[in-house]
């Protein structure tokens, strides 16, 4: 099993900070441990500490992502297309197409 699914911890400080970096509020989170490990005592020192919240919520970060790359491809696209255009890099029409496929003759 990879590190993602499931983590162990030595120590009930350690497990509880763990907690409150992963944890958000309305989560479910099982604590499993036996009686002699006194797992009760990771509870009260997670319900002691403040839960610190991420940045971005991973939704958040797809979207400011998207919105970047279009950002980037339309820069990227206004940039160069005179480049492309001296070059004289454009589409070739076959003749057998219709005709008004001659208009996009030329476009990069």
């Amino acid at each position: 099993m990879n590190d993602r699914c499931a983590k162990a911890y030595d120590d009930q400080k350690k497990l509880a900070e763990a907690l409150s970096r992963i944890a958000w509020p309305g989560d479910v989170i099982l604590v499993k441990g036996s009686r002699g490990m006194h797992m009760e005592r990771v509870l009260d020192l997670f319900g002691k500490k403040k839960i610190q919240r991420r940045r971005f919520e991973p939704m958040t970060r797809i979207l400011i992502t998207a919105a970047v790359g279009c950002a980037l491809s339309g820069l990227l696209g206004y940039l160069l297309l005179p480049v492309l255009r001296a070059l004289k890099a454009g589409q070739s029409v076959r003749e057998i197409g219709p005709t008004w496929h001659n208009n996009k003759a030329g476009t990069p």
